[in-house]
């Protein structure tokens, strides 16, 4: 995405207003699903744009990708939606306790 900012996306499509949360459903669905492993499908969506560091953000803006990820994917094995959130809300915590030099006391 050329010419767009990642904060400024970031920021857009994670407000809790019901127009973005539209507009993040209507970007979701531009992504193709179908074929990729969980994890790379993840990391196409996450690497788009600039997620926040609010966990209320970052839980609106997963729940999307799990609710697309479920209905594009033709191999998942996920029984519900919820299933696909949590782990891909497991995944960017570990990532931040793994990568960030906040965190002192790694798990």
């Amino acid at each position: 995405m050329r010419g767009i900012d990642k904060k400024v996306l970031g920021a857009f499509l994670g407000d809790r207003d019901q127009f973005n949360q539209d507009v993040l459903r209507a970007f979701a669905s531009t992504f193709d699903f179908s074929q990729g492993t969980y994890v790379s499908c993840l990391r196409q969506y996450l690497t788009s744009f600039f997620v926040p560091g609010e966990a209320q953000i970052i839980s609106r803006v997963l729940e999307i990708f799990a609710e697309k990820y479920c209905t594009l994917s033709t191999n998942h094995s996920f029984k519900n939606n919820d299933a696909a959130f949590v782990l891909a809300y497991s995944i960017v915590l570990l990532n931040v306790d793994q990568y960030n030099r906040q965190v002192k006391v790694r798990a």
